[in-house]
């Protein structure tokens, strides 16, 4: 797996590709921010302070998935009966198909504290067959163990340098 520009992981993925592009050499802005996200984090704030209805619905999760074409009409509909613990649950999981490999998932799993379950796993690639690999049971490459220590790894450490340029700056807990 050291062939330049192979993915350690055998997938790849085309959002924000131009493939038309000699050498993968695009010149494509990519977005800052979506609307999506806009509306998502709406959505989000709405079901955390339990005071998501049908019209939010109706202005956020139904809007995405009915410009993402989705063919089952129940999945448009506002979850009639749904607790707001469940439609939390169905935002973030909106949230993780709508905005997958724009950088914002490292973000939502450190801010809803799912982290130390979430990140303590092997990072999985494609299953193969044969071949030298580190593989699981399964058979899937394991391309990188992770390991997340809870509640350590939820604050980034205080660079050296800020600290030693402001003495009454202190570290972050258990980085010292």
């Amino acid at each position: 797996m050291d062939d330049q520009g192979a993915s350690p992981t055998g997938y790849y993925f085309r959002k924000f590709a131009d493939l038309t592009a000699p050498n993968y050499n695009s010149g494509l802005n990519l977005p800052l921010i979506r609307y999506a996200d806009v509306l998502l984090m709406y959505a989000e704030a709405m079901a955390q302070t339990q005071v998501m209805d049908k019209a939010t619905w109706d202005k956020t999760v139904r809007a995405l998935r009915i410009r993402a074409k989705f063919a089952d009409a129940g999945a448009t509909e506002f979850p009639a009966g749904a607790t707001q613990a469940q439609l939390l649950d169905i935002v973030k999981r909106e949230r993780r198909a709508e905005l997958a490999f724009e950088g914002v998932r490292a973000f939502d799993i450190r801010r809803w504290k799912i982290a130390a379950a979430v990140l303590n796993r092997p990072v999985r690639g494609i299953k193969v067959t044969s071949g030298a690999f580190n593989k699981d049971p399964n058979g899937y490459i394991i391309v990188e163990v992770r390991k997340f220590i809870d509640p350590k790894h939820y604050l980034w450490p205080v660079p050296t340098f800020e600290r030693d340029q402001n003495k009454n700056l202190g570290q972050n807990p258990d980085w010292q």
